[in-house]
């Protein structure tokens, strides 16, 4: 009968453990991610520009001849939360807009998700470099990808700025805009966080069930160890 609780204390010790560790994952997703957001990220790559022999003008059309650089800008836009996005919570259109100074050569739609066919409305503001983008129902992971080719005269660390996005949501939420770089860095670093802390919450669980069970250590210990491997030898 003692060995029954003791089974049993250890069952509800693992549970214990996956429901704390359960918690970790919510308190992360809380504080990481909002229930209701929208996310854009951007890439910019210089395709030609000005050099030592040659200027742009060698390859440009005649009448973009005064663009220094061509540069290629990929954004995209999606749903980072956790809630859809409708028509009715739209504040303020999504605008895409390109630096007024610059030159938009071509634009062309990329990859696109979404539950519903046809769902993404992609249109040119009449007379301006920008567009708007609307939608009937945005799911948490839908996104739209559009890529732009531009003449430009900006410096690099204007350049980075050549493409803006704005847009207002229920509950003052507005587009989150980042580098592609700095988003991949940012899931890195979270990544290896959560790897971290899993890592030693269950280190601590099996202390604990080792440390209960005199058979389940005996048999631990039994095991061929590795190079660095601890051995539990007593109690907690």
């Amino acid at each position: 009968m003692r060995s029954f609780w003791e089974r049993g204390r250890i069952f509800l010790d693992i549970l214990g453990a996956l429901a704390t560790l359960f918690a970790l994952y919510q308190a992360a997703t809380f504080i990481f991610f909002d229930k209701r957001a929208i996310s854009a990220a951007y890439r910019v790559q210089t395709l030609a520009q000005s050099g030592v022999a040659f200027d742009a003008a060698a390859i440009l059309k005649p009448d973009l001849s005064q663009s220094k650089k061509v540069v290629e800008a990929d954004l995209i836009v999606w749903n980072s939360g956790t809630q859809e996005i409708d028509e009715k919570d739209v504040r303020r259109e999504v605008t895409i807009s390109i630096d007024k100074t610059s030159n938009l050569l071509a634009v062309k739609q990329g990859l696109e998700h979404s539950n519903k066919t046809n769902d993404f409305h992609f249109d040119r503001i009449a007379g301006e470099s920008s567009y708007k983008l609307a939608w009937d129902v945005f799911d948490p992971g839908d996104f739209f990808e559009v890529n732009f080719l531009v003449g430009t005269n900006l410096e690099p660390q204007a350049l980075q700025k050549i493409v803006q996005v704005e847009g207002l949501f229920a509950g003052n939420v507005r587009v989150s805009m980042r580098r592609l770089e700095e988003i991949q860095s940012f899931r890195s670093i979270t990544t290896v966080i959560l790897g971290v802390v899993i890592f030693f919450a269950l280190s601590f669980l099996v202390t604990v069930l080792l440390s209960r069970d005199g058979r389940l250590q005996r048999r631990f210990n039994a095991m061929p160890a590795w190079p660095g491997a601890p051995i539990f030898v007593g109690g907690m």
